[in-house]
């Protein structure tokens, strides 16, 4: 006699791979916090790039405008310095006589020997400014929100020609100084300091 036994099937658990309510809650969550962090970061980042960038342009700025009044006093002639910037834009003829500034001062003209033309600097409210034969004057910096200049002089010596009986032999001199910060923020301000000598190049003789 064939005999059958049979056997109990017991289903196993069958799992769909998902996740749970609280799982997903917890993911978005570390999602959330990781994306703050990376975004605050970018903004710091790219706020940065751009202050420094602005600071960069600032300085590039001051480079040219200082590069072209060097340029200026070293092929002029007739060096007029005064220890303060005039009060009211000077006349014509108010400043054709050479003039030192042996302790420096915030005002200097010069004849342009090219064309003739008397060129001005002046330091005052915080800029500098610069006029072209007796033009009104126009800054040639930026303004003080965003450069802020605490010390500018001009120190001028050897102005007087050499004549037959003159004894002065020194060729005229111009010494620039200048020092201030580029930014608005104490923590991203940056400090610059100018200083150069600029030497007549044309021979002082009268």
């Amino acid at each position: 006699m064939i005999s059958f036994s049979q056997k109990k099937i017991v289903p196993k658990h069958v799992s769909n791979g998902g996740f749970t309510l609280v799982e997903l809650i917890v993911a978005v969550a570390l999602f959330a916090v990781v994306f703050v962090a990376v975004s605050g970061s970018f903004l710091v980042i790219v706020d940065s790039y751009r202050k420094i960038t602005a600071q960069r342009e600032n300085i590039d700025n001051l480079s040219t405008a200082m590069e072209s009044m060097v340029r200026g006093l070293k092929t002029g002639m007739n060096f007029h310095c005064e220890v303060n910037a005039p009060a009211s834009d000077p006349a014509p003829g108010d400043n054709a006589s050479p003039q030192d500034c042996s302790s420096g001062g915030k005002y200097i003209a010069f004849k342009r020997v090219t064309d003739n033309n008397v060129i001005q600097y002046k330091f005052q409210t915080g800029q500098l400014w610069r006029s072209d034969d007796y033009a009104p004057f126009y800054p040639v910096t930026d303004d003080p929100a965003v450069m802020q200049i605490s010390l500018f002089k001009f120190y001028v010596v050897g102005t007087t020609p050499l004549t037959d009986s003159g004894s002065d032999i020194t060729q005229p001199k111009v010494n620039v100084v200048m020092k201030g910060t580029v930014g608005g923020m104490a923590r991203r301000s940056s400090t610059f300091n100018i200083q150069t000598t600029i030497t007549q190049r044309r021979p002082d003789i009268q």
